[in-house]
């Protein structure tokens, strides 16, 4: 009773990939369907939002690419230069200043909710 929740969840099914499975995911979610499971088990959404928006385009171009790929290997997207990963640190602390302010992103390759139960 009166208990509060922060759930991060792989967003998007269509982005599901070998990364998924080494990532040890069981599902990705849609807004909606979280929604509905936060309201099922007696949660009422505080907020609600999408975060890796402005990554989007790359992370849906790497699974293009790994898709494609007979010998993807998952592990390789994580290593990164040192160059690519401060400028994509970059733009996640950009989506972080919209968390911050309760701005809901609306895409993105993950999705953030604050739930809360009232009795």
């Amino acid at each position: 009773p009166k208990g509060g929740i922060i759930i991060i969840v792989p967003q998007h099914k269509f982005l599901w990939s070998k990364v998924d499975d080494h990532s040890y995911h069981k599902r990705r979610y849609s807004r909606k369907e979280l929604k509905e499971k936060l309201l099922k088990t007696g949660f009422r959404v505080h907020y609600m939002t999408s975060f890796v928006t402005l990554l989007m385009p790359i992370l849906v171009a790497s699974r293009i690419t790994n898709f494609l790929k007979k010998d993807c290997c998952p592990s390789k997207e994580f290593i990164l230069p040192k160059t690519i990963n401060s400028l994509f640190s970059y733009m996640l602390k950009l989506e972080r200043i919209f968390i911050k302010r309760k701005i809901s992103l609306p895409f993105g390759g993950s999705l953030l909710a604050i739930a809360y139960k009232e009795e």
